[in-house]
């Protein structure tokens, strides 16, 4: 048996407590919690589960995942996107953590910044 088969598996056994119906979600759909920027929602077989990223990672619902937030083990001028943000960004500085946006509506590339023709909808 696949190991990735195994840990779904427990994963969506544990969190049968946390679950509703999708509604107008689409299976396999997520998408992040209004206040909790560590948890998230998956659509499953008709069911919607409430889903948490491990200690220090947040859900990024543009990239679909879990992602590191934190500065801590990250070079100097790195910048990554902001979970649920298009146009957000997270600037490192001496291990710190702060918060940009692009101007006018832009939208932020991690490996571009803010695109000058692209925007954010």
């Amino acid at each position: 048996m696949h190991p990735g088969f195994v840990i779904s598996a427990i994963l969506l056994s544990l969190l049968t407590v946390c679950r509703a119906n999708c509604g107008d979600h689409l299976e396999g759909s997520t998408f992040s919690h209004p206040q909790d920027p560590a948890g998230f929602f998956m659509c499953h077989n008709g069911i919607l589960y409430y889903l948490f990223c491990p200690d220090g990672l947040t859900f990024d619902p543009i990239g679909n995942k879990c992602s590191d937030t934190s500065c801590t083990s990250k070079s100097d001028n790195t910048m990554f996107p902001k979970s649920g943000d298009c146009s957000g960004f997270i600037l490192c500085e001496n291990g710190v953590s702060k918060e940009g946006k692009c101007i006018g509506n832009r939208k932020f590339d991690p490996d571009h910044g803010c695109l000058a023709k692209v925007f954010c909808t």
